[in-house]
């Protein structure tokens, strides 16, 4: 699973899963890569067969939309608190 954005430059592993933002069964599965989108752009310019591998990962790729995940917006609001 790739952490990506300000939560893969920012935030660590530890501070993810004691909030609670992700499910158990990822830990020790987690890659922070930062500002991928940035790296993915450069990439592509330099290497464009990189585009096929982007292909791929998108493809396999969710989206989990946390406002249906139950408890998590209270949970969010406490946790900002911190």
């Amino acid at each position: 699973m790739f952490v990506a954005g300000a939560f893969g430059l920012h935030l660590s592993e530890a501070s993810l899963f004691g909030t609670g933002m992700l499910p158990p069964d990822t830990h020790g599965k987690l890659a922070f890569v930062g500002n991928s989108s940035l790296e993915g752009a450069v990439r592509a310019v330099a290497d464009p067969s990189t585009l096929e591998r982007a292909a791929d990962l998108a493809r396999g790729a969710r989206s989990v939309d946390l406002s249906l995940v139950p408890g998590f917006e209270e949970a969010f609001v406490r946790e900002m608190a911190l």
